[in-house]
């Protein structure tokens, strides 16, 4: 089973790689404008991705499905 993701291609942090979690676990790591597969033992996993303090929302992901990532600016 297995997930596609994706980093969309933009300027706003663009030479970072962001760190991919998998149920809490670092998996890998993904460069802008990149798109990995990864693989999952059961769906329902939780999918978040990091770069630095910066994280996204907890996901579940479960077997074909497509992540697209956007950096967004911070709002105050």
């Amino acid at each position: 089973m297995s997930v596609e993701i994706t980093r969309l291609k933009q300027y706003t942090q663009s030479l970072g790689k962001f760190k991919v979690k998998l149920n809490g676990e670092q998996i890998g790591k993904i460069k802008n404008g990149e798109t990995e597969y990864i693989e999952i033992d059961r769906d329902g996993s939780v999918l978040q991705v990091r770069n630095g303090l910066e994280k996204s929302n907890k996901l579940a992901v479960n077997d074909g499905d497509r992540v697209e990532i956007k950096v967004r600016f911070w709002t105050l």
